[in-house]
């Protein structure tokens, strides 16, 4: 895995600049909250005793953000 990552970066590095990497990392990082946030609401909400409300919330915003960097 950690090969993958250094060859990953080295792409990066090569095409793109230091900001659009930045920017790519916070894309990623807000598509990965959201899924993570939807199996939460999907999956074990009940089981942790988490309030709908406040995951929609979360996504919502998440989504807003995701929005705007991507725009």
């Amino acid at each position: 895995m950690l090969v993958y990552i250094i060859a990953v970066a080295i792409i990066l590095t090569i095409f793109f600049d230091l900001s659009r990497i930045a920017s790519l990392g916070a894309i990623f990082y807000l598509v990965m909250d959201i899924i993570f946030q939807w199996g939460v609401l999907r999956r074990i909400r009940k089981v942790i005793e988490a309030k709908a409300s406040i995951i929609i919330t979360s996504i919502v915003l998440d989504v807003v953000v995701l929005s705007a960097l991507y725009g």
